[in-house]
């Protein structure tokens, strides 16, 4: 079954259908997705397969990267499992989504902490010494200071 409103966001976004040629059927609680228009359903129905077989928050994660709307991609991915941590570190780095991640990794003490070392690294890779500088400083001052004196050692 695929999830009408995520469905319903692709028509209304996407430069290559238009809503008006939206055909939704809904019978017994699923919705059947059909596309009224001269576009060869090899182009669209695909993608829908694909999306039929993923978990929520992945779906609209691949939805909202279709779109664009990095952000909101970057969002639904962290919430779609830990075991998506490095996927969404990968979209992090690719889209320089930083902030974002820190903000949606923000509970979880040891990935925060790599997000604000590939965030350091980012940003000397840019030659911004200072700016990295100062992620490793957070990244340092947010360990336990035993660990702290291991890696000054």
């Amino acid at each position: 079954m695929y999830d009408f409103a995520l469905v319903l966001m692709i028509a209304q976004h996407s430069q290559k259908v238009r809503l008006d040629s939206l055909i939704v059927v809904v019978s017994r609680g699923s919705a059947n997705i059909g596309f009224a228009s001269l576009q060869d359903p090899r182009e669209y129905l695909p993608f829908l397969r694909a999306l039929r077989e993923l978990p929520e928050f992945l779906q609209r994660h691949k939805i909202d990267d279709y779109l664009s709307r990095h952000v909101s991609a970057l969002r639904n991915l962290s919430q779609a499992g830990p075991e998506h941590f490095e996927e969404a570190l990968d979209y992090t780095k690719k889209h320089g989504l930083f902030g974002v991640a820190l903000e949606a990794y923000g509970s979880d003490e040891e990935k925060y902490r790599t997000v604000l070392e590939a965030n350091a690294e980012d940003l000397f890779e840019k030659s911004k010494y200072a700016e990295a500088g100062l992620r490793e400083l957070s990244v340092l001052s947010s360990l336990p200071f035993e660990t702290r004196l291991t890696i000054a050692a």
